[in-house]
């Protein structure tokens, strides 16, 4: 049998399509086991991103409810403080005004800056029993306003009036 070329052309031809069939089949199973290797992988990575997201959550939840308990305690702690507190200004001898500056002075040395709102607050929750106004309050911050020992801002907060600035005053009026 004498092959002609072109013959032994088709010949080579479907002999090495044969080759790359099996070499296709052969990268195809290749192909999958990698395949098949990468995604457990990445499940497992994902399983694993989903436990340290958890981790993270519960740290995150534990470290917020701390946070928020130190601030609740230390606000609770704060109000106990003044609130709770006897200012030790029911002495029989002080008249109701003189009672209400003490205790204002009292909570503007104590809190450095005090919102008038607060006082009111201060005023309603600790002294209920004797029903003292929001016009007599208003009445022994002014008093005490011209009285300087206070100074109320235009945003209604309320400080002492430093004696600082005066004794500095004085001791440079005399070193000149």
């Amino acid at each position: 049998m004498d092959l002609t070329a072109e013959q032994y052309f088709n010949l080579t031809v479907a002999l090495l399509s044969i080759v790359l069939a099996i070499v296709s089949l052969l990268f195809s199973v290749l192909f999958y086991k990698w395949s098949e290797k990468s995604n457990k992988e990445t499940t497992k990575l994902s399983h694993d991103i989903a436990k340290n997201t958890q981790q993270l959550e519960k740290l995150f939840d534990r470290l917020y409810s701390d946070t928020f308990g130190l601030m609740k305690s230390g606000y609770e702690a704060m109000q106990k403080s003044v609130f709770d507190q006897n200012m030790n200004y029911s002495n029989s001898s002080l008249s109701l005004e003189e009672e209400i500056e003490g205790v204002i002075l009292v909570m503007v040395t104590r809190l450095t800056i005090v919102e008038r709102n607060a006082i009111y607050h201060f005023f309603s929750e600790g002294y209920r029993h004797k029903g003292i106004e929001q016009y007599k309050i208003d009445n022994a911050i002014d008093t005490l306003k011209n009285k300087n020992k206070i100074h109320v801002r235009q945003d209604s907060r309320i400080s002492l009036v430093s004696t600082s600035n005066d004794s500095d005053n004085d001791s440079d009026s005399s070193s000149n």
